[in-house]
C-alpha cells in the first residue's frame, strides 16, 4: 500500500472516530434531555390527578374516577395510569400491554433504551390519605424525536466524512507531489531517461530529497554517457581511418566477410576497388597536403555514391586505394551505379592538377567467397589502369538467374498475390544459469521466383528500393496471424515500412482482429533504422509497446552512434552483429566491445543476444561474458517446420 493510501486510511480513521463519537454523544445527550422531560411530565400528571381526586366527595365514585383516568390515558402520552384505594384495596386504571412505537426500528429501541418516566401523588381527604396515583409516561414520542435526531446526525456525519475525506485526498495529493516526482525520476532511470526536477518543493524534507535525487540522476546520466562515449571512441579508433573517417582495411574486410558468411543465403553483391593512380606524382611534385586533400575528396565522392544503399560499406584499403561493396543490387542497377560513379570521378578536379582515378568492380548474383570477389575486382582494376579507362567490371559466373529491376517487381507482386511465401523458423535461445530455454523463433521468408527460391536477404532489399517493402511485411504478418499456436515469432520489419501509414493502419486492424497476435510478435528492426528514420521508429516503437508486442534491434554495433539510442528507445532485445561474434575468440578488441555492450545494455534492462553463433568455442566465450542468449547454426538451424 502506498504512503498516500496509508495516510488517507489514518486520516479517515481519525475522522470516522471523531464523527462516531460526536454522533454517540449527541444522541446520548438528547436521550437524557428527553427522559427528564418525560419524567417531569409524568410527575405533573400524577400530581394534578391526585389533587383532582382529593377534591371529590369521599368515597370516590368509581365510574367518575374511571372517566377521568380514561380521558387522560386516551391522550396517548402515557403507558400506565393507576389509582389505588387504601381503604378497600381496589385499583382502577389503564395500561398498554406492549410498547409499540411507529416509524422507529426495534433495534434502535433496544440499542437506546429509555428508563420509565414515573410520577406518584397521594390522594387525601382532609388530613387523611385515602389513596395513591401512579403514572408512567409513554416514551413513544421521545423515541421518535431521538430517532429523528439520530438520522439527522448520521446524515450530517456522512456528509462531513465525505467532505473531510475528499479534502484530505486533495491535500495529500498536493503535498505528496514531490514524492511522485522522485518516483518518476526513478522510473525514468529504468527507461534510460534522466530527468532533473527544476522546481523544488518548499517542504524542507522533500526539498532535501529532491536535491539528493537530482544529484544522483545527474551522476548516473554522466556515468552512462561517459561509458557510451568511451565505447564510441574505441570503436572509431579501432575501425576508422584517421584521414578520411572511413572504415579502415581491417574493419572493411571483416564487414565483407561477415556479409558473405551469413546464416541465411546472401543476395547479390557489387564489390569495387578504387585507386588514385598518380598519388606518388602529386606528393613528389606538389606536397603531401595536396595528396591528402585528393584522398579526402575521393572519400567524399565515394561516400556520397554509396549513401543511398542500405548495408553498403566503404573503406580505405591502403594509401591511395579504396574498397566498397553494395549488397542486393539488380544487375541493371549495378551497371547504372558504376556508370554514374565513373562520371563523377571524371569530373573530379584538384586545384587544376589532373587526378588519375580508376575503378575495378565485380558483380555476383549470389554472394561468394570474399577472396574470389576481391580478386575479380582487382583484376578489373588492373585492366582499367592498363587500358586507361575510368572503370572496368566483371560478372561472377553463376548458374543463378539474374533479374533486372522491372522483372523483380513483377516477380515480387505475383508472389505476394498468390501468397507463395515459405517461412523458416530459427530458434533464439535464452540463458538461465546453466540452462537454456527457447525465447522465440526468428522468422525468415522465402519466395519462389522463376522456379528459384529467393531468400529475404535477396528479394527484400530489391523490394525496398521498388517501394514494395511495406506490402511484403504486411503479407508476412497476415500469414503469421493465421498461425494459431502459442509460439512467439520474431519478424524483421523494413525501415521503409515504418514510414507508410497504411502499413501501421493495417497492423492495427490485425491486432484488433486477432487479440492475442500482438503478444506473440517481436518486431525486429535494423540498428541503423534510427539514423535513417528516427521519428518513424520512435512512433512505431510506442505503437507496438502499447499493443503488447516487444522490440528487438539486430546488427547492433555496425554504427558508432548505435549506443546513443539505448537510453531513449524502449528496446527489449539487442542482437550483437555477427561481425563481432565471429572473432570473439581471438580478437581482444571485439571481446572488449561485447563485454562493454553487455554491461551497458543490462544497465538499461535490455536483454543482449548474439547473432551468428557458429561454434561451441564462441558460445562458451559469450556465456563467460554474461550474454543473455543467442542464435546461429551451432544453436539451431532454420527449420521449415516448428515441430522438427
Amino acid at each position: 500500500m502506498s504512503l498516500q493510501y496509508r495516510l488517507i486510511v489514518v486520516i479517515v480513521s481519525l475522522i470516522l472516530s471523531l464523527l462516531v463519537a460526536n454522533v454517540l454523544l449527541t444522541v446520548s445527550n438528547a436521550r437524557e434531555k428527553l427522559f427528564e422531560q418525560l419524567d417531569i411530565h409524568a410527575q405533573d400528571t400524577a400530581t394534578l390527578l391526585g389533587f383532582t381526586i382529593s377534591q371529590l366527595e369521599q368515597p370516590v365514585d368509581k365510574v367518575q374516577l374511571e372517566t377521568m383516568i380514561n380521558a387522560l390515558f386516551d391522550g396517548g402520552y402515557y403507558l400506565r395510569i393507576h389509582y389505588n384505594d387504601l381503604a378497600s384495596n381496589t385499583t382502577i386504571g389503564r395500561e398498554h400491554e406492549e410498547l409499540l412505537i411507529a416509524n422507529v426500528p426495534a433495534w434502535f429501541i433496544e440499542w437506546m433504551p429509555l428508563a420509565e418516566p414515573r410520577g406518584r401523588a397521594q390522594v387525601s381527604s382532609g388530613w387523611y390519605q385515602v389513596g395513591n396515583v401512579d403514572v408512567i409516561g409513554h416514551p413513544g414520542l421521545a423515541y421518535q424525536d431521538l430517532w429523528r435526531t439520530f438520522k439527522g446526525q448520521v446524515l450530517l456525519f456522512l456528509a462531513a466524512a465525505c467532505i473531510c475525506i475528499g479534502f484530505s485526498i486533495l491535500v495529500l495529493h498536493y503535498l505528496l507531489r514531490p514524492l511522485r516526482a522522485v518516483q518518476a525520476q526513478a522510473d525514468g532511470i529504468c527507461r534510460r531517461e534522466f530527468h532533473i526536477q527544476d522546481v523544488l518543493p518548499k517542504v524542507p524534507e522533500f526539498r532535501v530529497l529532491a536535491e539528493t535525487m537530482n544529484r544522483m540522476v545527474a551522476k548516473i546520466k554522466s556515468m552512462f554517457q561517459e561509458q557510451i562515449q568511451l565505447n564510441e571512441q574505441l570503436h572509431n579508433q579501432l575501425h576508422t581511418d584517421a584521414l578520411t573517417q572511413l572504415n579502415n582495411r581491417d574493419y572493411f574486410d571483416r564487414r565483407l566477410a561477415a556479409y558473405l558468411r551469413k546464416d541465411k543465403d546472401s543476395g547479390s553483391v557489387l564489390v569495387a576497388i578504387v585507386t588514385l593512380a598518380n598519388l606518388d606524382s602529386i606528393n613528389r611534385h606538389y606536397s603531401r597536403d595536396l595528396g591528402d586533400e585528393a584522398i579526402k575528396q575521393i572519400a567524399d565522392l565515394l561516400r556520397s555514391a554509396v549513401s543511398e544503399h542500405a548495408r553498403s560499406e566503404l573503406g580505405r584499403h591502403r594509401g591511395a586505394d579504396f574498397a566498397l561493396f553494395i549488397p542486393s543490387l539488380a544487375i541493371d542497377e549495378a551497371k547504372e551505379w558504376l556508370s554514374s560513379t565513373a562520371e563523377k570521378i571524371d569530373h573530379l578536379q584538384l586545384d587544376e592538377y589532373p587526378v588519375e582515378i580508376h575503378m575495378g568492380a565485380a558483380y555476383a548474383s549470389q554472394a561468394h567467397v570474399q577472396e574470389a570477389l576481391m580478386s575479380l575486382a582487382d583484376n578489373a582494376l588492373a585492366q582499367a589502369i592498363e587500358q586507361g579507362v575510368t572503370y572496368r567490371w566483371v560478372e561472377y559466373d553463376s548458374e543463378t538467374p539474374v533479374f533486372a529491376a522491372n522483372q523483380w517487381r513483377e516477380l515480387i507482386l505475383s508472389a505476394l498475390k498468390q501468397r507463395s511465401l515459405a517461412f523458416q523458423y530459427q530458434p533464439v535461445w535464452q540463458l538461465d544459469g546453466d540452462q537454456q530455454s527457447l525465447l522465440f523463433h526468428e522468422v525468415t521468408s522465402t519466395l519462389v521466383a522463376a522456379g528459384h527460391f529467393q531468400s529475404a536477404s535477396v528479394f527484400m532489399p530489391v523490394a525496398t528500393r521498388l517501394g514494395l517493402a511495406a506490402l511484403v511485411d504486411d503479407v508476412v504478418i497476415d500469414m503469421l496471424s493465421m498461425n494459431e499456436s502459442d509460439d512467439v515469432f520474431c519478424v524483421n520489419i523494413s525501415t521503409a515500412s515504418l514510414e507508410q501509414p497504411q502499413f501501421i493502419h493495417s497492423l492495427s486492424e490485425r491486432f484488433e482482429a486477432h487479440p492475442s497476435l500482438a503478444k506473440r510478435l517481436v518486431f525486429e528492426l535494423n540498428a541503423s533504422s534510427l539514423a535513417i528514420a528516427e521519428k518513424a521508429v520512435r512512433e512505431f516503437a510506442a505503437f507496438i509497446k502499447n499493443a503488447g508486442s516487444q522490440l528487438s534491434l539486430h546488427h547492433f554495433g555496425q554504427g558508432a552512434a548505435d549506443f546513443a539510442y539505448l537510453q531513449s528507445l524502449p528496446v527489449d532485445f539487442l542482437k550483437i552483429d555477427r561481425f563481432f561474434i565471429q572473432s570473439i575468440t581471438h580478437n581482444d578488441d571485439h571481446l572488449f566491445f561485447v563485454r562493454s555492450l553487455i554491461a551497458i545494455a543490462k544497465s538499461c534492462d535490455i536483454m543482449v543476444l548474439a547473432e551468428g553463433v557458429e561454434s561451441q568455442e564462441q558460445w562458451t566465450k559469450l556465456i563467460a561474458l554474461g550474454i543473455d542468449g543467442g542464435q546461429g547454426f551451432y544453436l539451431g538451424k532454420p527449420q521449415a517446420d516448428l515441430t522438427a
